[in-house]
């Protein structure tokens, strides 16, 4: 497809939905992607009761059963810490 002219003239060869369809596609913007997006379930659980389980970016769950009833798990990334020690002489 040949690049399209800045203004729709009938010499294009198309009509003017299509002419303004090319000039301005349907994109994402950029970031956009699943990966930043929770990720929501929602369910009857074993005993019967609703529930909705949200996983955010991070890995950490937040599960809604009830009405006022959650249980969160949080997934806290695993830190090494290094001890030193300084001594001052004199």
């Amino acid at each position: 497809m040949a690049l399209t002219p800045t203004a729709w003239t009938p010499e294009t060869g198309l009509t003017y939905a299509e002419w303004l369809r090319n000039k301005a596609p349907q994109v994402r913007p950029a970031g956009w992607t699943n990966a930043t997006h929770d990720v929501v379930r929602e369910g009857v659980g074993k005993d019967g009761r609703r529930f909705k389980a949200t996983t955010d970016q991070l890995g950490n769950d937040v599960i809604e059963h009830g009405q006022l009833q959650q249980s969160v798990n949080i997934r806290a990334p695993l830190l090494r810490a290094a001890i030193t020690t300084t001594e001052e002489r004199t």
